[in-house]
């Protein structure tokens, strides 16, 4: 891979990071922004109900990782195999015991009480939302982004290695609506979704592994919120 191509792919990666890193903790109004339009009312309506609001503010860094995805694919001179079987389930295994254990030993927290307690409605488009966008954005940027860069500056034989740590760390670190101990189950979880990035040799195998712990999440909350345990 010629110098070039070493630059433009950790310029894409750095940037998607920053953007999206950026971007999450934003919420843009567009009923603000279209002013007193015909879209103004109707746009409201879902400002008012946060449910809502949590699908609409994040898209604007969802649409900008898949933008900067999609060029650097371009960019890449290698293919990436994504053998999604290989070693998926003592990795399954392992979330499934983090995400399982937590909800019976940690109260629920608070960011997950106000998650699942809108609507019915409104909270089963968070739940959609959570389960399938969110886990193959975030592995995008935490599982291809940032081991991409690390590749690229440190090489081959241990750049890939430091990204999913430092993606793992990252990753436990950007989810600040939870305690610190739970911040480091993200923590940890990130490093076990890198793992399974590493040996399945693409984002497949990772992004349905992220699926898995937040249906997990999502239903331990539930079954802490309604007396279960």
């Amino acid at each position: 891979m010629t110098f070039y191509h070493r630059i433009t792919i950790c310029f894409y990666s750095l940037l998607a990071v920053a953007l999206y890193w950026f971007l999450q903790g934003q919420h843009f109004s567009i009923a603000g922004l279209l002013g007193q339009s015909f879209f103004k009312d109707y746009m409201d309506v879902f400002f008012k109900h946060p449910g809502y609001g949590f699908v609409i503010s994040r898209l604007p860094s969802f649409l900008v990782v898949g933008i900067l995805w999609s060029v650097l694919l371009m960019t890449r001179q290698e293919q990436e195999s994504n053998n999604t079987r290989k070693g998926f389930l003592p990795l399954a295994l392992a979330v499934i015991v983090i995400q399982v254990g937590d909800p019976l030993i940690f109260p629920a927290e608070t960011f997950t009480v106000n998650f699942l307690n809108g609507p019915p409605f409104e909270t089963l488009i968070k739940f959609l939302f959570t389960v399938t966008l969110v886990p193959i954005i975030e592995e995008i940027v935490f599982r291809g982004f940032v081991p991409e860069a690390a590749r690229k500056i440190f090489g081959n034989r241990f750049g890939l290695w430091i990204g999913i740590v430092l993606s793992a760390a990252m990753f436990g670190y950007l989810h600040k609506q939870y305690s610190w101990i739970t911040q480091i189950e993200i923590a940890l979880l990130g490093l076990i979704f890198g793992i399974s990035r590493v040996r399945s040799g693409g984002l497949m195998q990772p992004i349905l592994l992220h699926m898995l712990a937040s249906v997990l999440a999502i239903a331990g909350g539930l079954i802490v919120l309604n007396g279960y345990r």
